[in-house]
């Protein structure tokens, strides 16, 4: 069995020194500009420096339209897909809103892409669910092409999925050489594609198809160091998205875990204490299990649900940059 600390490096800023970067997500029940604008003023106010919104065909808003009305309330925050579902938009298309809306917010936009996981979305659509390959494929092949768009090159290309003639993106996108691409998940083929391309790296909790071993420090420091080794001299910054079930600030940290070990269904209350994944308990506690998170694997950027949003706003003030 490999030992943890051989595949732990330590994080290039030691524990309780530095800042960590914190985002919100938004969640299913805002509805109505006035509720959306409120989300983002209470955002900014609490020091997230991110606010994103996802891309599915249930309830969520379409994201980039619901970024850019939130880009027109607040002054500072920052704008994430988290994310686009690169099989519901060619990437020139794809690239001509993110360089808008990327003009329209003075340069605010994080760019988050993915290969598409949840089946309603293709259903609803009649878009094929093609396999997990061929779908990281072509995720691959748009984010050659969305970079170099970005970036301000004329793009022809002839590839597998896509065919582009003399392309080229205008507006050109305030942030140069172009804004940042995060690409999240959870698998070891999208992670690879991860490492190899993006800036931010996204890494998600598990799902019941996997072990409850998926969801431990472990587990996640050898993501982390698959990651970097395959990012070579590029330091693209790790992320981590996690769920609102196990995200909450209390001062019953063993009830909760309970509480929530029995919905998931899938692992024991000891299990999910031991997950990097998994912010519960006091303040103080929850500040020292992330400065062990940032140690053992890197990661300093942290995105809670909206539902935690205020739990975590003491967590934001000692933390946050």
């Amino acid at each position: 069995m490999t030992r943890l600390s051989q595949v732990v490096r330590t994080a290039d800023v030691p524990p309780g020194h530095g800042h960590f970067r914190f985002a919100v997500r938004a969640g299913t029940r805002l509805a109505g500009r006035v509720a959306w604008r409120e989300f983002a003023v209470r955002a900014e106010a609490l020091g997230y420096g991110c606010l994103t919104a996802a891309d599915h065909m249930n309830a969520e808003y379409a994201p980039l339209v619901a970024l850019q009305f939130v880009a027109s309330c607040v002054s500072s925050i920052r704008l994430g897909a988290e994310v686009l579902d690169n099989d519901f938009r060619n990437p020139l298309v794809l690239a001509k809103e993110a360089a808008t809306l990327d003009v329209l917010s003075e340069g605010r936009l994080e760019l988050g892409l993915g290969a598409g996981w949840q089946q309603l979305d293709y259903t609803w659509s009649g878009i094929p669910f093609d396999d997990g390959a061929t779908r990281v494929a072509r995720l691959e092949e748009a984010i050659t092409v969305l970079s170099a768009l970005l970036s301000g090159e004329t793009v022809t290309h002839a590839g597998r999925f896509y065919q582009l003639d003399h392309a080229q993106c205008r507006p050109r996108p305030i942030q140069r050489p172009r804004p940042p691409i995060m690409i999240g998940g959870t698998g070891p083929r999208l992670l690879a594609l991860a490492g190899r391309t993006a800036d931010i790296v996204s890494f998600a909790t598990g799902t019941p198809e996997q072990p409850a071993t998926e969801w431990t420090l472990e587990a996640l420091a050898r993501k982390t160091e698959r990651v970097r080794q395959l990012a070579g001299p590029r330091s693209p910054e790790l992320r981590l998205h996690l769920s609102p079930d196990v995200c909450r600030v209390t001062d019953d940290r063993a009830s909760y875990l309970r509480e929530k070990a029995a919905s998931l269904g899938f692992m024991s209350a000891e299990d999910l204490g031991r997950s990097a994944y998994v912010l519960v308990g006091s303040v103080d506690a929850i500040v020292e299990h992330l400065e062990q998170i940032r140690a053992t694997t890197g990661v300093s950027y942290i995105t809670v649900h909206q539902s935690a949003m205020e739990d975590f706003a003491p967590v934001v003030a000692r933390l946050g940059s």
